[in-house]
């Protein structure tokens, strides 16, 4: 679900060349980016718990190109999926009601 706005689905299949005890319980997938939206890493500093996390994740959410938001396990990483790619002092805005959040674009 992160990515459906970000790739076209080529091929979604039944993977014919499984091991035995995988067989017939994985998929073979084929995607091609979108070219119409931007997918952006950032380095996240200040979360400390998960509910701090989805408080970020729903505000990120709520801005009016973003399509998807996920943020991984140990609170470091926001990737953002967007029409158009959301000002770095945007983000940094909208996360500025705590001091400890900070935000960086990881660049590749």
């Amino acid at each position: 679900m992160l990515f459906k706005n970000a790739f076209d689905f080529i091929k979604l299949e039944k993977s014919d060349n499984s091991i035995a005890p995988r067989s017939n319980s994985e998929l073979f997938f084929e995607f091609k980016k979108n070219g119409a939206v931007k997918v952006n890493l950032y380095e996240f500093e200040g979360i400390t718990c998960s509910g701090c996390m989805n408080t970020v994740t729903e505000k990120f959410a709520a801005v009016k190109d973003v399509l998807n938001v996920s943020m991984n396990g140990n609170f470091t990483e926001v990737l953002i999926v967007s029409t158009i790619e959301i000002p770095l002092e945007e983000l940094q805005k909208i996360v500025s009601y705590d001091d400890r959040y900070k935000i960086k674009k990881i660049t590749q």
